[in-house]
């Protein structure tokens, strides 16, 4: 596990620089181009930290830590890959989902809740929207990156559904890309939009 280190280490940095960068900037005095300043400190480790977290994640399910790192490069190639770095960004947007959605729950002046609901809410559809796309791109790079985990999530009852879903959406997208999609998309449309 030590190959994991380096990842571990930049994440509990980027946790207490984000923690830190948080209290100084809400609690202490100074003029308004030092709070930028630790407000961009806090945005900064929060990219970071849950990227890290998600590479680390990555490497461990993917199995490709070596057990006794002799090599500089046996530090980097365990966690730095296509498939360790997807699950880095999965892990990502799913906290910014999280904080989304947290941020449009905590509302709570009456006069402003309309306005801070209206700008926050495209945020979490959009960042729900992320979450399902890199899912679905984490899935696919676990063929080569992890192949224990694609076997687990396509040869196991519990997924069944998701495989037989397949079938449909074939038959959608040759119904929408065929001779009646234009018939199709307009019924389709609500009759103001129409």
């Amino acid at each position: 596990m030590t190959s994991l280190n380096l990842p571990i280490t930049l994440m509990l940095v980027g946790i207490a620089l984000r923690g830190s960068a948080f209290s100084f900037r809400s609690y202490g005095a100074g003029d308004a181009h030092t709070r930028r300043e630790w407000g961009r400190i806090f945005a900064i480790a929060s990219l970071i930290t849950p990227l890290l977290l998600g590479a680390t994640i990555g490497a461990i399910a993917s199995g490709r830590i070596p057990g006794r790192p002799h090599l500089f490069s046996d530090f980097i190639t365990s966690w730095f890959t296509s498939f360790c770095l997807s699950v880095g960004i999965f892990a990502l947007v799913l906290f910014a989902y999280l904080s989304a959605t947290h941020a449009t729950c905590e509302l709570d002046d009456p006069e402003h809740d309309d306005e801070d609901l209206v700008r926050g809410f495209p945020r979490a559809i959009a960042s729900a929207i992320a979450a399902g796309v890199m899912a679905g791109a984490v899935l696919l790079l676990s063929i080569d990156g992890a192949p224990r985990i694609w076997l687990g999530f396509t040869h196991r009852i519990w997924t069944w559904p998701v495989i037989w879903q397949r079938p449909f959406w074939h038959w959608r997208h040759s119904m929408l890309c065929g001779r009646g999609a234009t018939k199709l998309r307009a019924s389709a449309l609500p009759a103001r939009l129409r």
